[in-house]
């Protein structure tokens, strides 16, 4: 796989115009003389001296401009020859070396493609897209142990970049060594952007390697186990960089749990098509990490705050019957949900346990704000795994809800999956079947059987009758997902 520092991933037709841009950019006179990698940061050595006279400069720009335009119309020949006529006025120019190589290579001069190949690396030795384009050009001179060592160097200079991480897998594949080839295809997933970085990289490859009939099998096998492999990836993506806007919106508003939570999603979506050491992974659990240190040191003022406040009204209430001692429902319930966020879920309990007590004697015991209360106490319990005391107390908040606020409230219907989720966790899967298919009717008709968490909810009561054995259920389950789909 070729890149020479283009946004596609491969300079195919379609991108010909934005390659043929960059080839400008980069072969121009007053472009720097040195390239950085994107993640080490080193400038490479100087890729060109300084043309002597203005008049160097202006042939080289003039030379530059044709060859961008014979480079985009694949005039290999011509590009060769203007390029050759830049570094005659440039014996140094590193880029213009890389971009003959690449040329030869086209052309099947795979001689000449390795040397200016090499040559290039000699004047950037610290630039991965020299060491990916001498990767490149001796894989398609039928030589993928000899590029092996430059697509190592390609990948450790730069661990994101796709190029240089499929061409290191393509050398273990075109060498029969199926294990190593599937370790390196695994960490390109991720690295893909969209679906011209699949088809115009990874699956050209394999097509290249097919036409010239080395390791065909394999080939086939890495075709079938990694392409619908990535485009499930570029879906989930997708779905993913929605919650990008959102995570970049919390953070500017310093909303660190918010977006941890978003954070935190962001992951869930991507981990299944994300190998443990995927560099993408390691960098949004760094992220995760982050975020979680400057969440921290906000709860860690936030917990001092509510802890001053309780005792504040504390003190002006005095000692008093809990009848009379609201006041302190609120301050109680902030510094229990402070003390969550800080990790101390045993010293949320008393807390809670407390405001409950309080509530069901200062508001009565169906009083909506005791409801509230029997519920915060039973997800303080649950947080602590002990569902058995969860239990009571949601039946408890879910039959106030259901009396002040209807059955079908969405108070009501998040009480009723609170509660099935404890039912699951208890191993109770009927009583749990029971609330999902309430839950489920409740969905369908305020939403439709087409909606996202409809189809949710059918994977969820699917999933119960598989433990409860009722395979008949779970097939008829699965068939209205279908259907709903339709």
């Amino acid at each position: 796989m070729n890149a020479q520092n283009t946004p596609p991933s491969r300079t195919s037709f379609a991108y010909a115009p934005i390659a043929a841009a960059w080839l400008a950019l980069s072969l121009a006179a007053g472009a720097p003389a040195y390239a950085q990698t994107a993640t080490t940061g080193q400038a490479s050595a100087q890729s060109a001296s300084s043309p002597s006279s203005d008049s160097n400069k202006q042939a080289i720009k003039a030379l530059t401009d044709a060859s961008a335009i014979t480079y985009a119309a694949k005039d290999w020949v011509k590009n060769i020859d203007l390029l050759t006529q830049i570094i005659a006025l440039d014996p140094k120019h590193a880029r213009a070396y890389r971009f003959r190589g690449l040329s030869y290579s086209e052309l099947g001069q795979h001689d000449l493609a390795i040397k200016d190949r090499q040559t290039a690396v000699e004047l950037e030795p610290n630039n991965a897209n020299s060491h990916n384009g001498l990767c490149w050009s001796l894989i398609l001179a039928n030589l993928p142990a000899d590029a092996q060592a430059s697509c190592v160097k390609a990948q450790r200079f730069d661990p994101m970049d796709l190029a240089a991480t499929v061409n290191l897998a393509n050398t273990y594949l075109l060498q029969g060594n199926k294990q190593d080839a599937w370790k390196w295809y695994e960490q390109t997933i991720g690295l893909i952007d969209n679906e011209g970085d699949l088809k115009d990289g990874l699956l050209e490859d394999f097509d290249i390697f097919e036409r010239k009939g080395w390791k065909v099998d394999l080939v086939k096998q890495a075709r079938a186990q990694f392409e619908p492999w990535a485009r499930k990836f570029l879906l989930a993506k997708a779905e993913a960089q929605v919650l990008v806007q959102g995570i970049n919106a919390a953070n500017k508003a310093k909303d660190y749990s918010s977006e941890l939570d978003l954070r935190h999603h962001h992951l869930t979506l991507l981990a299944p098509w994300l190998v443990p050491q995927h560099p993408i992974r390691l960098l949004i659990e760094q992220l995760i990490t982050n975020t979680k240190e400057q969440l921290a040191g906000m709860h860690s003022k936030t917990l001092e705050h509510y802890q001053r406040m309780l005792q504040a009204e504390e003190a002006r209430l005095g000692p008093r019957a809990l009848k009379d001692q609201g006041d302190l429902i609120v301050p109680l319930n902030d510094l229990a949900k402070a003390q969550r966020a800080v990790g101390n879920f045993t010293g949320v309990l008393p807390l809670l346990e407390r405001a409950y007590a309080i509530a069901e004697e200062a508001l009565g015991p169906e009083h909506p704000d005791t409801g509230t209360n029997l519920n915060n106490l039973a997800e303080a319990y649950e947080s602590v795994a002990q569902y058995a005391k969860s239990e009571p107390l949601y039946l408890r908040a879910l039959a106030i809800s259901e009396k002040v606020l209807g059955s079908e409230h969405p108070s009501t219907v998040m009480l009723l999956n609170s509660l099935a989720n404890t039912y699951e966790w208890l191993g109770q899967y009927a009583k749990a079947e029971e609330l999902i298919l309430r839950i489920l009717g409740i969905s369908e008709y305020a939403r439709g059987a087409k909606h996202l968490s409809t189809e949710s909810l059918l994977k969820r009561l699917a999933n119960s009758y598989l433990v409860l054995r009722q395979y008949t259920q779970a097939e008829i389950a699965y068939k209205r997902i279908i259907g709903s789909r339709f």
